[in-house]
Parts: C-alpha cells; structure tokens; sequence
C-alpha cells in the first residue's frame, strides 16, 4: 500500500473524521466529557433527557393541582369565617338593641317611681304627676 492510499486510509478510519463518541468521555469518571472533544449526546442521554423534561411537566402540572386545591380549601375556610363574622355581627347588633330596649324601658320606670316619691320645694306635686286624693 502506498504511503498515499496509507493516508486516505487512516484520514478516512480516524477518531476525528468519524467522530467517534469514545473520544469524548474522561478518563476520570464514565459520567464526564471533555469538553472539546463532545460529540453529542447518544440515544440514551437523549431519552433521559426527554424522560426528565416529561417528569418535570408532571411534577409541574401535580404542583398546579395541589396549589388549586389549597387555593379552594383556602377560599373556603375564608368565606366560613366571613359567615360566621356576619353571624357575630348582627348577634352582637341583636344584643346591643336589646339592651338598648332594656335600658330605656329601666329609665322609664326608674322616672316614674322618682316622680311619684319627688315633690317640688312648694310641696305641690309636679305638673306632670298625677295629684294624689
């Protein structure tokens, strides 16, 4: 064989000119490449990749699921305490008026009993009581 044919033969048969993917792995680990000599990834690093973006839009679309879900229980517990402020309120409004009621009703018997026993200094009782025999 001639140097020539010798040549074409090793140029065509190279690591480089090939690109053989044993060129690219480091020899202080099967996981690292070096750098310069990459030449893509083979068909499983394509499928783990894949695999791996797949389960991250599956994690993703669990994680929108469970954050709806809370978001729901949340906006429930949230309208539950607006009912039953609402209930506190207008028991607290109920009381209030009641008492109110109350104590008018207090005031007026208390004015009456104190009109009935107060005279004026003249002795005569007062316009508006009802003269006693």
């Amino acid at each position: 064989m001639s140097t020539d044919a010798k040549e074409i033969q090793y140029t065509v048969t190279s690591d480089f000119m090939t690109e053989n993917p044993a060129t690219c792995t480091s020899v202080m680990s099967a996981t690292r490449v070096k750098k310069d000599h990459w030449k893509g990834m083979n068909d499983d690093q394509r499928k783990g990749v894949l695999d791996g973006m797949d389960q991250q839009v599956e994690e993703k679309r669990r994680k929108k699921l469970l954050e709806k879900e809370a978001e729901a229980l949340w906006a429930a517990q949230e309208e539950a305490k607006r009912e039953e402020l609402i209930k506190k309120t207008l028991e607290k409004q109920r009381k209030e008026r009641d008492m109110a009621a109350g104590l008018l009703e207090m005031q007026k018997t208390q004015k009456s009993e104190k009109d009935a026993r107060w005279t004026n200094y003249y002795g005569e009782k007062l316009p508006h009581q009802k003269p006693t025999a």
